[in-house]
């Protein structure tokens, strides 16, 4: 029994979690928190050079200290450690499989035996026989584990000695703030974290592997030429979404705004500056004198101006996935040197009168990107906004040129990009007992909070897993039918967090917000989450999906942890089509409205059950073996 359980510590070792950028290292010696006290960021978000994320620990944690440490580690280190790891990871899943046979195999001798044995008509060197090719198959089983052992405890060594120091620089907190904003391209870290109560001390360690893009700013103008007195509207934008500071080199010619409104003052040249966390652009201005255009005057005759040709333009609405915002792009349009083109968005396609461009709230000012010869808006628009709204979408362009304004294209309507419905509307999604952590992927607008129902319900259909696991296209139209029709475990509509820039979404590990309680969940069942957002009594368009998950349940934590990557492979399902087919079958009383199968990719610590779970049951037959072998 005592191998048995080295064995199962040995595997423990090697559970490594893949996600995205991500990879979290499991304990690999009972130094390194072997309660499974602490939860590493599922991601760390980095925005204006700082890269955030939250540690969690379990609530037996409670009364421990939590520090952090960040270690810089090279690629060549972070390529060694995963192979490493997937080292130990393939020689643990070939072990485990043919200690699996040998497991069955003794089984199977060992039961030949006892039959022989009880018989009471079996002769005596029938008996022996048996008893000797079932004690030579648990020699051979035991040799085999304590050579598994040896092996995966070199491995071990080997692995730990790949892992980066920790130093006596701690940062007391659970909220990780790490400034980034000298890193640039592929980078490679540790994290460290340490939990102490004065008398218990642990350590556990993730490895992080991200690219950070140096940062661009866009300017909606690179020249332009105004007069004395007259207002010129320069948007930027910045690629990592940091402030933009604006600069006039020559005030006494040219003012600029901290929105970017420039005024001149003189005639001469002025260059203006948009700054942001590390990059800057620039504009040149050229004033000159003259008598300045009203824009407000009706009386104002453009009929000389050579206004913009919009008659072929294709106009589309698309979504930017980086962001989940909306954006629109012209293109068969060729734009012209010193004209600005501003896009308004209505609810009809009745033609705009004079707007104010240069408020924000009103129009979005249109850049021309010269790689794909199109006018776009920028990710930070209102498109998005727009975009939630319940309502037919119409645009229309403003043109401006030395103070003039022309509608140049309106009432032409926009067409809907379909939402994902089904695990491409989920990312990074799971649901503990600690804390929850949904998010969509739906295009949305910061100002536009929403409600989301969150629903959970045990898939009770083996055909829809069926089809799901073959990758049959109607799997998860079948699912979603399923849950809406299912009353399910758990149904709530919930308030989504506040002002995210970036999602719908619903996360918590907040023991004073409602945390998602599916307390109840059956062990290794399968179970639906099915979402949908609130449409605010028909104010905003509702969106729906659902994702599936298998329920982890033990003592002190349970928790569901979703299929959400494309790439995860399907293992075969035990029995799937191998229904009973009648009372008296040995499988008359199986439980075959859930199916058995491994979970995919989530957390150190499902993972660390899941493995635990399957050399425990091989371990307890083995003690059992042991015990009637010799009469404990």
């Amino acid at each position: 029994m005592k191998k048995n359980l080295i064995f199962s510590v040995v595997l423990i070792i090697f559970c490594f979690f893949t996600f995205s950028n991500l990879y979290s290292v499991g304990a690999f010696s009972g130094e390194l928190d072997p309660e499974g006290y602490i939860t590493f960021p599922q991601k760390i978000e980095i925005q204006n050079g700082r890269g955030r994320g939250i540690i969690a620990l379990s609530s037996e944690a409670s009364g421990y200290t939590t520090s952090y440490q960040k270690v810089d580690i090279t690629k060549s280190e972070f390529d060694n450690i995963v192979a490493k790891n997937d080292e130990a990871t393939k020689y643990q899943e070939e072990t485990q499989k043919l200690l699996d046979e040998e497991a069955q195999n003794v089984k199977k001798l060992q039961e030949e035996y006892e039959i022989l044995n009880d018989s009471g008509t079996a002769e005596e060197n029938e008996i022996k026989e048996a008893y000797d090719k079932y004690s030579k198959a648990y020699d051979d089983y035991q040799k085999s584990l304590d050579e598994a052992n040896a092996n995966l405890e070199k491995l071990t060594k080997e692995f730990n000695e790949l892992l980066p120091d920790y130093t006596n620089t701690w940062q007391t907190t659970t909220n990780i703030d790490l400034d980034l904003s000298d890193y640039s391209g592929d980078i490679y870290f540790a994290l460290w974290v340490r939990i102490t109560n004065g008398t218990n001390t642990y350590y556990d360690i993730s490895v992080y592997s991200t690219t950070i893009q140096e940062e661009e700013i866009t300017i909606s103008r690179n020249s332009a030429n105004i007069k004395v007195g007259e207002d010129l509207k320069l948007t930027a934008t910045s690629s990592k979404n940091s402030e933009i500071t604006w600069i006039s080199s020559n005030n006494s010619v040219a003012t600029v705004t901290k929105e970017g409104l420039v005024k001149g003052i003189k005639e001469g040249q002025a260059i203006i500056t948009a700054k942001g966390s590390e990059k800057s652009t620039t504009c040149t201005v050229t004033v000159t004198s003259g008598e300045i255009i009203d824009i407000d005057d009706e009386t104002n005759n453009n009929s000389n101006i050579e206004w913009t040709d919009f008659s072929n333009a294709k106009i589309e609405l698309k979504k930017d996935e980086n962001f989940n915002r909306a954006v629109v792009e012209i293109s068969n349009v060729i734009p012209k040197d010193g004209y600005s083109y501003y896009l308004v968005i209505k609810s009809d396609s009745s033609k705009p009168g004079k707007i104010d461009v240069t408020d924000s709230n009103l129009a979005d000012i249109l850049i021309y990107d010269e790689e794909s010869k199109t006018l776009k808006t920028n990710v930070s628009g209102n498109v998005t906004k727009y975009f939630e709204l319940n309502q037919d979408l119409y645009v229309s362009i403003i043109e401006t040129y030395l103070g003039e304004q022309e509608v140049a294209l309106y009432g032409k309507k926009l067409e809907r990009y379909e939402e994902p419905k089904y695990s491409d509307a989920f990312f990074a999604t799971f649901v503990s007992k600690n804390n929850t952590q949904i998010i969509t992927k739906y295009t949305h607008a910061r100002e536009n909070n929403r409600k989301i129902q969150i629903k959970v319900g045990k898939i009770t259909d083996a055909s829809i897993l069926q089809k799901i696991k073959n990758q049959d296209s109607s799997g998860f139209a079948d699912l979603l039918n399923f849950a809406k029709s299912n009353n399910g475990i758990y149904d709530k509509i919930l308030e989504a967090d506040k002002d995210d820039y970036y999602s719908i979404e619903y996360t918590t590990n907040d023991t004073e917000k409602e945390i998602v309680n599916l307390t109840g969940l059956q062990d290794g069942a399968y179970y639906y989450l099915y979402i949908k957002t609130d449409d605010e009594n028909g104010k905003y368009i509702s969106n729906e999906a659902v994702t599936l998950a298998q329920a982890d349940i033990n003592e002190r934590y349970w928790g569901l942890f979703f299929y959400g990557s494309k790439d995860f492979e399907w293992a075969d399902f035990e029995n799937i089509t191998d229904k009973p087919n009648n009372n008296n079958s040995s499988n008359a009383n199986q439980d075959d409205t859930t199916i058995k199968g491994p979970l995919p990719q989530t957390g150190v610590e499902v993972i660390t059950w899941i493995v635990l779970g399957i050399v425990l049951i091989a371990g307890g037959t083995f003690s059992y073996i042991q015990y009637r072998k010799h009469s404990i």
